[in-house]
C-alpha cells in the first residue's frame, strides 16, 4: 500500500468560487431591486425618472465584471470583496437617492449590501458596511435638511411620521443589527466548516493510517484501545474484520479504561474477541498476544 498525506484543506471552501457565486446573486439581487423601481415609477404615475436606476444596474454589472478580471488575474479574493462591498453602499446609496431619498420606499436596500457583506467578509464585513451604510443614510438627511440636494420625486412621496434624529437612529440600529447578527452567523457557519473540514481530514488520515497497519500486521494479533488520537477503536475493529479473509482473521483484543458493560458490549457486536480493564486485566494481556499469536495463520491472499 502506498502511504498518503491527507492535505487539511482538501475540503475547503476556495474563497474565488464562493466569490463567483456571489458575484452572480449579486447580480440578481441587483436586477431586482431596480426592477422593483421601474415598478414602482409605473405605479405612482412616474414620480421619478427610471433611466438612473439602469445607469446603476449597468454600473453594478460592471463593477461586477472588473472583481470577476481581478479575481481571474490573481487577486485575493477577499480583498476584491471589500471593493464589491464598497461599491455596492454607493449602488444602494444611488438607488436611494434616484428613488426619492429618505422618504422614499428604499432605504432598507442597504440591509442587502451589509448582508452580502457579511456573507463575503463575517463580522468585519458585516460592521464596516453596517456602519457605512449609516453615515450614508444620515448625510442624506443632512444634505436633504439644508436643501444641499434634491432627491427626484421627493416632494411627491409623503413625508416620514418621525423627525429626523428618531428615523437616523432606527435605521442606523437596523443596520448595525443587520450587520452584527449577519456576520455573527457567517462567522458561526465558518467555524462549524473548519471544524467539519478537520474532521473529515482526520478520518481520512485516521483510515489510512488503519490501513496500513492492518494491510502489514505480522503477528496475528491487534491490541486496541477505545479513544484513540482521532477516531475510536470501534471503528478499527469493524475495519480489520472487513480487510481480513475469514481465513486470516487475526485476535483482536479491546485494552481500555473505559470498561463499562456499554462498551464492553459495543466491541463484541463490532468483532472483538477480548474486552480488558487497563487497570485490572493488565497482565492477562500477555498470555492472550501469545495464545493468539500461535494459532493465527496469516491470510493466503494479499492485501
Amino acid at each position: 500500500m502506498n502511504g498518503g498525506v491527507v492535505n487539511p484543506n482538501a475540503g475547503a471552501k476556495d474563497p474565488r468560487r464562493a466569490l463567483d457565486r456571489f458575484l452572480l446573486l449579486r447580480t440578481i439581487v441587483a436586477c431586482l431591486v431596480v426592477g422593483a423601481g421601474v415598478t414602482i415609477v409605473a405605479l405612482t404615475e412616474n414620480t421619478f425618472d427610471a433611466k438612473p436606476l439602469y445607469l446603476l444596474l449597468a454600473v453594478s454589472a460592471v463593477v461586477g465584471t472588473i472583481a470577476l478580471t481581478l479575481t481571474r488575474a490573481g487577486m485575493s479574493p477577499r480583498r476584491v470583496s471589500w471593493g464589491v462591498v464598497v461599491a455596492d453602499i454607493g449602488f444602494a446609496a444611488g438607488i436611494v437617492y434616484y428613488s426619492g431619498g429618505v422618504s422614499g420606499q428604499f432605504t432598507t436596500v442597504f440591509c442587502l449590501t451589509i448582508a452580502a457583506a457579511a456573507f463575503l467578509l463575517e463580522m468585519p464585513g458585516g460592521l464596516v458596511s453596517g456602519v457605512l451604510s449609516s453615515l450614508c443614510f444620515i448625510a442624506f438627511q443632512l444634505l436633504e435638511a439644508w436643501a444641499v440636494i434634491s432627491p427626484p420625486g421627493k416632494s411627491e412621496l409623503p413625508q416620514p411620521h418621525v423627525g429626523g434624529l428618531i428615523d437616523a437612529y432606527m435605521h442606523a440600529s437596523m443596520f448595525l443589527l443587520v450587520g452584527t447578527v449577519g456576520g455573527y452567523l457567517a462567522d458561526r457557519i465558518k467555524l462549524k466548516g473548519r471544524a467539519l473540514q478537520h474532521a473529515e481530514s482526520a478520518l481520512e488520515q485516521l483510515r489510512i493510517d488503519t490501513n496500513y497497519i492492518l494491510e502489514n500486521m505480522s503477528s496475528g494479533v491487534l491490541v486496541v484501545d477505545i479513544e484513540l488520537a482521532e477516531g475510536n477503536g470501534v471503528a478499527v475493529i469493524r475495519q480489520a474484520r472487513q480487510l481480513y479473509p475469514p481465513d486470516g482473521q487475526p485476535l483482536i483484543v479491546v485494552l481500555t479504561n473505559y470498561a463499562s458493560d456499554f462498551v464492553r458490549d459495543h466491541c463484541f457486536a463490532a468483532g472483538a474477541d477480548y474486552f480488558l480493564d487497563k487497570m485490572r486485566d493488565i497482565a492477562l494481556l500477555k498470555a492472550i498476544v501469545a495464545d493468539g499469536q500461535s494459532k493465527w495463520t496469516p491470510p493466503r491472499t494479499s492485501h
